[in-house]
């Protein structure tokens, strides 16, 4: 099924607020990063979830950096092939998606390049 799915969504809680989010993980056009993020949450007036908006830009520029820290919490170093295999199988994603990925973490300053890249402390 997710071999022939236009795009792949991930719903999570909010752990701050009554509300769920819906990301997409894997989109068959286009990269993930650019697909909204919409908030959900349950109405007790209205007896139903209802929709309460999109997460702004950066937030959810915020939560897709979180996910990849997350994913590489407690590690030191890796190989740039291990990295996009990591990221592969993680997220479900392509190669390419993976390279573009790795370039999101060094600009967020999540990972540092040497000869391996390092994961600085934090």
């Amino acid at each position: 099924m997710q071999r022939k799915a236009a795009g792949i969504l991930l719903i999570e809680k909010e752990l701050d607020q009554n509300a769920s989010v819906v990301k997409a993980l894997k989109v068959r056009e286009g990269s993930p990063l650019e697909v909204p993020i919409v908030r959900f949450g349950w109405s007790n007036a209205e007896g139903r979830h209802v929709y309460l908006g999109e997460v702004d830009k950066e937030s959810a520029h915020t939560s897709r950096i979180n996910d990849l820290r997350e994913t590489f919490r407690g590690r030191v170093h890796v190989n740039n092939r291990e990295l996009r295999q990591i990221l592969q199988d993680t997220f479900a994603v392509q190669e390419r998606t993976a390279r573009t990925y790795v370039k999101i973490m060094l600009d967020a300053e999540i990972i540092e390049k040497s000869s391996q890249f390092r994961f600085p402390a934090g």
